[in-house]
């Protein structure tokens, strides 16, 4: 309601009950109507995870209604989701290989009923979904590929993950029938699937490959028809980032990645200005206070055509902010401007409630240069060793694999 300035309790799942739930994505079909979607580590032996699949609110948020007539052989968690309007939802799941699923839930009537479309002949496990209208849309996630090692060097703790391989499905009815877009893309690794998927347009997406040892993309410009993987690297053709989760573009050349990063300490950013093919490093240096901020981001979310305000989550949530008087806090490179307010939302990793704000300040340097914080508790300037965050509330899991991503 006023761009993250307060933020109010509406909904928690406790993620140390049965089948540690954690609410995952959502999705609105206006300021009233919305989804929540939540992932679960049950198998397929126990059913109780139906009963916090899927939530749904009509008054803004205000309250929240737990969606009971799911069918039973749903997916164990629902990974991303698709809200077309008030009648038509979408969502897919689930992250880990090892649980039931993947496949696609769906709701033409607002989710007075739903229908399951088990998706196993394609994928291993689905992650986000995107549909442009009722029938046309895309899922992205990885497919077994039995050429692959059962254990990949890096992925001994989770191997269910080692042999896949990134799919991009599409449908243009609705779901009934799918394509592999990503088939035949040169380049992919095994241990790699698609975790987060971005269209600017009808032409030009995006989407993150997630990968424990290394960093891609794919993108297109032909509307999916065909994609090309595209390493994270930097000018000099060295690898900059890996294990990505959140991607970022506000046009065709300009645009973020983030994610996991090495030993999922999240600490990796990257940013092109070439359209992916040269990467730089936006990283956050613990030790340092002036270094970028962010960590362990998944999503993006860029409002505005074109892009005016930005947000990220991961660790924390993040703004880019307005510049004083209105104009976007995301600019070309011959400006620089002054600093300006942003507010930082604390929010401990893989717990479902928002935590306090905090007042903070954005130095946006150049092009889309990196996010950085401020003292929590004011606007006024001050110098960076002055500037603080608030601490972290509550716990998060360490193994954020073992409990699904």
């Amino acid at each position: 309601m006023d761009g993250g300035q307060t933020w109010t309790l509406k909904k928690f799942i406790d993620p140390n009950t049965s089948g540690f739930p954690y609410l995952r994505c959502t999705g609105w079909a206006s300021e009233q109507v919305g989804w929540v979607g939540a992932v679960t580590t049950f198998d397929a032996g126990n059913k109780d995870f139906l009963k916090i699949l899927l939530h749904r609110t009509t008054d803004g948020g205000a309250t929240w209604d737990n969606i009971m007539n799911v069918p039973e052989s749903s997916p164990a968690g629902i990974c991303g989701m698709s809200v077309v309007n008030e009648k038509v939802v979408y969502g897919a799941g689930t992250n880990d290989p090892n649980l039931p699923g993947p496949g696609l839930v769906k709701t033409t009537d607002g989710g007075a009923t739903w229908t399951h479309t088990d998706l196993s002949q394609y994928a291993d496990n689905l992650i986000d979904v995107y549909f442009f209208d009722e029938n046309t849309g895309w899922i992205v996630g990885g497919k077994k590929d039995s050429s692959c090692p059962a254990i990949k060097p890096g992925y001994e703790t989770h191997p269910q993950y080692s042999q896949l391989k990134p799919v991009v499905l599409k449908t243009i009815d609705g779901g009934a029938t799918w394509v592999n877009k990503a088939a035949g893309v040169a380049g992919f690794d095994c241990g790699e699937w698609g975790w987060k998927i971005q269209f600017l347009n009808v032409t030009t997406g995006f989407v993150s490959l997630e990968n424990f040892t290394t960093a891609a993309i794919l993108k297109t410009t032909d509307g999916g028809e065909t994609w090309v993987r595209l390493p994270i690297v930097d000018s000099a053709g060295q690898s900059i980032n890996m294990d990505l989760e959140g991607v970022g573009f506000i046009d065709a050349q300009s645009g973020w990645v983030g994610g996991w990063a090495d030993n999922f300490e999240g600490l990796f950013n990257s940013l092109t200005v070439d359209g992916g093919n040269s990467w730089t490093a936006q990283n956050n240096v613990p030790s340092n206070p002036t270094t970028d901020p962010r960590i362990k981001i998944n999503r993006y979310r860029l409002l505005g055509n074109p892009v005016s305000t930005g947000y990220c989550s991961g660790a924390k949530v993040y703004k880019r902010a307005q510049r004083r008087g209105g104009r976007a806090g995301l600019h070309p490179p011959s400006r620089r401007p002054r600093p300006v307010p942003h507010v930082q939302l604390q929010q401990s990793f893989r717990r479902n409630h928002l935590c306090a704000p905090a007042r903070c300040r954005e130095r946006i340097r150049g092009h889309m240069e990196s996010f950085r914080l401020s003292r929590a508790d004011t606007c006024r300037r001050r110098k960076p060793e002055g500037w603080k965050a608030y601490r972290r509330m509550g716990r998060h899991r360490q193994d954020g694999k073992a409990a699904g991503r």
